[in-house]
């Protein structure tokens, strides 16, 4: 089963793929925020969260 840190890496990944080239990290990251925040209307699992924090580190290791 794939966790929700995992789950969100693999959508940073797909929409880096998908995004134009001028979008930078941060963008792509924004752009996951976006389109996943309404995807889990329970966002306010202690598990979303801290996988929210890790994912927004993983992006700044991503640069």
């Amino acid at each position: 089963m794939v966790t929700y840190f995992e789950y969100l890496q693999q959508c940073f990944n797909h929409a880096r793929d998908k995004l134009p080239d001028t979008y930078t990290v941060d963008d792509v990251a924004i752009h996951v925020l976006k389109t996943q925040i309404h995807s889990y209307p329970d966002g306010s699992s202690k598990e979303q969260t801290l996988a929210w924090l890790k994912f927004f580190k993983w992006i700044k290791e991503e640069e």
